[in-house]
């Protein structure tokens, strides 16, 4: 026991000093690293995201249209395919692929008085030719990972009871991810959506959104699970043309819950948008062409 008790104290220490930033409003709290990607959730006694685990998956990335080639992928373990610069909760660094060059600009903050994270990117076109951008989110979450279930001795993990049911459904007239457990009574559940039309999701295929493959693959066919327990991943994307010097900003939504029920329920309040952040829209986009200008001097 004693042994156990000393890992388990490294691997909290070594996940504390790879977050680059924790936000928290008592019930949810959220770890970020220093290339983007979330390193935990932890919500109603669970981390939905397994720090310092070889499996972990929230994980985001980009890719010039269908081109697999050109596929980058930040991820939870380290891995950074987009170089970032951090500042506080906001991640931006430019990537060049020849003729195509994009500035991304990526911004984490909780939505007040909700258990939920909002996700906003803005990607602008840098370069001096048109192309299509196809970002995207993609997440496998165990979320009663740890998480010690009553009726089972003391200490012990079942792998079964932490596996999850996944589902695409509709909730306040938006199409959202989700991926729920049912751990001896636990439904923890965690949902992804966004209302811009653009929007792409699934929920039961595949694990993880790793190549262009896997990218091309989601936006053909994005996959629903039906509410089955499938231990799969849910992914959220989107796929736009952009033109030099323009901008498009995508934003998301992250809920929790203690069962599907709370979690939409916190979706759906989370999903009004705040009077400020149209005006953080609007800064985000300035500061995209602001980037554009000082790189052509």
């Amino acid at each position: 026991m004693a042994r156990l008790l000393s890992l388990t104290f490294f691997v909290a220490l070594l996940c504390s000093q790879v977050q680059a930033g924790i936000l928290t409003n008592g019930s949810l709290t959220v770890g970020l690293r220093s290339n983007g990607a979330i390193d935990s959730v932890n919500f109603g006694g669970a981390n939905f995201f397994k720090p310092g685990a070889g499996t972990n998956i929230s994980d985001f990335g980009v890719q010039i249209g269908t081109s697999v080639g050109t596929f980058r992928l930040n991820d939870t373990n380290g891995g950074t395919g987009l170089v970032l610069t951090e500042s506080g909760f906001s991640y931006a660094g430019a990537q060049n692929w020849g003729h195509d060059q994009l500035h991304f600009l990526r911004t984490y903050s909780l939505v007040d008085g909700r258990n939920a994270l909002r996700v906003t990117s803005t990607l602008t076109n840098i370069g001096s030719s048109g192309f299509t951008i196809s970002q995207f989110d993609t997440f496998d979450p165990d979320q009663a990972y740890g998480f010690l279930v009553p009726l089972l001795p003391p200490g012990v993990l079942s792998p079964a009871l932490f596996q999850t049911y996944n589902d695409v459904l509709t909730v306040a007239g938006v199409r959202v991810g989700q991926a729920s457990i049912d751990a001896r009574g636990h439904q923890l559940t965690m949902i992804v959506g966004s209302y811009d039309s653009r929007s792409v999701v699934a929920s039961g295929d595949p694990l993880q959104i790793g190549s262009g493959d896997d990218l091309n693959e989601f936006f053909r066919a994005p996959a629903d699970a039906q509410g089955l327990l499938e231990d799969e991943g849910t992914h959220i994307g989107f796929r736009q043309f952009l033109n030099p010097n323009q901008s498009t900003t995508f934003t998301y939504i992250m809920a929790f819950g203690s069962d599907p029920t709370d979690a939409q329920q916190a979706f759906t309040l989370a999903s009004v948008p705040e009077p400020s952040t149209v005006a953080v829209f609007g800064a985000l986009g300035l500061c995209g062409l602001l980037y554009r200008r000082r790189a052509t001097r």
